[in-house]
């Protein structure tokens, strides 16, 4: 067990229900996954384009 995951346990546990709540919701912690890769793929896509037009 790493330092960040004893520090990860410590906040899940004293966080409590709402944890629990938001773990308990594959939609939407799949939602903010998918959110943030198209994010990152648009900035990498926008960097990129920007480089083969120099």
């Amino acid at each position: 067990m790493t330092s960040t995951d004893t520090v990860f346990e410590l906040a899940l546990r004293r966080r409590g229900g709402g944890f629990h709540f938001y773990y308990g919701t594959p939609g939407l912690g799949l939602a903010l996954l998918c959110l943030i890769t198209v994010v990152a793929v648009v900035i990498w896509w926008q960097v990129t384009k920007r480089r083969d037009g120099r």
